[in-house]
């Protein structure tokens, strides 16, 4: 046995997740901050970002592949917090991903963990 092994499945990586939602997957609904926009403009033309497809494509592989918190989404995706929370509200929203329970983060907090429905 070599002296590195590996640290298990937390850090295995699923195959490449696909960049574009299959039909009737898309974002179609209203956004699910609009009421914390309160009318700014770059709030508002930040929800239009063309990105958020592909985001909400890659959170959903990756709690596809495995049950995660928000915390190891950011880790496996290497997209910022604000967009993975983001991303989580939309899916949870179309019905795509439920809570199933909490788990302690690395500081010790609890944070709930998502599963693909």
């Amino acid at each position: 046995m070599s002296a590195y092994q590996s640290p298990g499945p937390l850090f295995d990586r699923p195959p490449k997740p696909f960049d574009k939602f299959p039909a009737g997957m898309g974002n179609t609904r209203r956004d699910v901050c609009a009421n914390r926009h309160h009318g700014n403009e770059q709030s508002v033309a930040a929800n239009k970002n063309p990105d958020k497809q592909r985001q909400r494509a890659q959170v959903l592989a990756a709690i596809q592949y495995r049950t995660q918190t928000c915390e190891q989404i950011e880790e496996f995706t290497g997209l910022p917090h604000q967009s993975c929370s983001a991303r989580i509200s939309e899916l949870k929203r179309d019905g795509l991903i439920r809570k199933i329970g909490t788990r302690p983060t690395r500081s010790g907090c609890q944070a709930a963990v998502y599963q693909a429905t």
